[in-house]
């Protein structure tokens, strides 16, 4: 992917010194508002103009988000003018309709983003966020919220919007949360988004606390945040990746990802207790019903999450065992799911009086095959022929890959000469006009399991000696060569 252009460096290097020279010109209310305003502006405009020349196949969801930053520097603008020449003295006033505006316009481009890269919803992640917001609400509530609502200098709609703000930055910190939790952080575009939400939370954040420490600080170092989240968004619009950030991404394992989940879930889970702690320890009443319901609805969404967890582990773990009883090759059960039904099959032939046969299967000239097309057509006669014997089975039929080229059977309530016709009608089937050969044996009740697969194997070795392409039966064997074999 090529590197961000020249010019566009230099426009965020031009962008960067102003948003670090803002704070030493505080001072200057005049110069410190124009440089604001300006870089705001430059900032938006730079990241339509990264937009335009990327070309993302989904630019709406781009737009989306450049107007909900473009919101806030609009309503930083309408600020300075409520100041400054309106002198308004009121509250709410009209800049805080566009502020809160922005919250969604921002929240909106985000999902649609998370929508176009996951397509399926993450729903583990939806429940941390969700588990990380419910902590975050109940410390609003708590510190922000309930004084406001106590506050008798404010009217209903005041108090209404001032809570209002507190209640966006909580979605702010979902959709952050949502954002930082998946596994395409690799990307540097995506890297620089998650960090303009970030100080622009940041900046939320300190303004709260300085408003109440220190009102005459809150303005200063929080619009330094807030301007160096309209320069860093400008950044993740022109880089070359950003087109990455509304297609789709392949699910791929990351560690890293499941750390910060770690992280965000023990975070949200302590919040409540630490509201109840230090609201306790500076005298306030303990708003006992919201941290209550807040802990309820945290256990709630736990639970929720655990159970996904818990369901994921019991698929795993079932996939786990079929993989272990499973050739990976051909799926047929492996040799020692083999070991395991054969001896299940002695027990039961000898306690219910049946017969029990047992074959060995063996391609015929199978390793000529692999020379004369490749081992790639070996492994796909060796499915194929799986596919086709397997379908032909009765039920309580076994068929189990032994090793190589070789194939066991387990023919339940047959005599070997029964089985015998069995084997036959699998040869026939076998594909790309191969042969195998075979040897079918009885077990005899009271004798290992493994005998009768050492007496098949004996007749399947005979069945090579006498030309391949057939089936015999071990008990046909004369008896020299049954005692040559086995000598052997």
């Amino acid at each position: 992917m090529p590197p961000m252009s020249r010019r566009h460096l230099a426009a965020l290097g031009l962008l960067g010194a102003g948003a670090a020279a803002y704070p030493f010109l505080a001072a200057s209310h005049v110069v410190s508002t124009i440089l604001y305003d300006v870089v705001g502006i430059a900032a938006m405009v730079l990241a339509l103009r990264g937009v335009a020349l990327n070309r993302p196949r989904r630019r709406g969801t781009w737009l989306l988000l450049i107007g909900g930053f473009s919101a806030w520097v609009g309503a930083d603008l309408v600020t300075s003018f409520e100041q400054h020449v309106w002198v308004l003295d009121f509250y709410p006033v009209p800049s805080d309709a566009i502020y809160l505006a922005s919250y969604a316009l921002l929240a909106a481009g985000v999902l649609a983003m998370v929508g176009a890269k996951q397509p399926g919803r993450d729903v583990t992640a939806l429940l941390d966020a969700a588990i990380i917001a419910t902590g975050a609400a109940v410390v609003v509530a708590v510190f922000l919220i309930a004084p406001l609502a106590r506050d008798s200098e404010l009217s209903t709609l005041g108090k209404v919007v001032s809570s209002t703000y507190p209640i966006a930055d909580v979605m702010l910190i979902a959709v952050i949360v949502r954002m930082w939790t998946s596994s395409d952080l690799r990307s540097h575009s995506y890297r620089l988004l998650v960090s303009a939400l970030g100080l622009t939370l940041a900046g939320d954040i300190i303004w709260n606390v300085l408003a109440v420490l220190d009102g005459s600080q809150a303005d200063r170092w929080s619009d330094q945040l807030y301007l160096s989240s309209y320069v860093v968004f400008a950044a993740a619009a022109c880089v070359p990746s950003m087109t990455t950030l509304t297609e789709p991404t392949p699910d791929r394992p990351s560690s890293g990802s499941s750390h910060r989940r770690l992280v965000v879930l023990a975070g949200g889970l302590m919040l409540p207790s630490v509201a109840l702690l230090v609201d306790g320890a500076t005298g306030g009443g303990v708003l006992w019903p919201v941290i209550g319901l807040g802990a309820i609805l945290l256990s709630a969404l736990v639970l929720v999450r655990m159970s996904g967890i818990l369901s994921i582990v019991e698929t795993q773990a079932t996939e786990l065992s079929a993989l272990a009883r499973s050739d990976a090759l051909t799926g047929a059960p492996n040799r020692r799911t083999w070991d395991h039904e054969l001896a299940r099959a002695c027990v039961a032939s000898l306690n219910g009086h049946t017969p029990l046969a047992v074959a060995m299967i063996d391609l015929d000239n199978f390793k000529l095959y692999n020379d004369a097309h490749g081992h790639q057509a070996g492994d796909v006669l060796l499915r194929d022929a799986v596919a086709l014997w397997t379908a032909r089975l009765l039920p309580g039929e076994i068929l189990a890959r032994y090793g190589g080229e070789e194939f066991t059977v387990l023919l339940p309530g047959h005599t070997a000469a029964e089985a015998r016709t069995r084997i036959e009608e699998l040869r026939g089937l076998t594909p790309d006009g191969q042969t195998f050969s075979a040897g079918v044996s009885d077990w005899v009740p009271g004798s290992e399991p493994t005998a009768a697969v050492a007496h098949a194997d004996q007749a399947l070795y005979q069945a090579k000696r006498d030309g391949r392409a057939r089936v015999v039966v071990y008990v046909e064997l004369p008896v020299t060569s049954a005692a040559a074999l086995a000598g052997a």
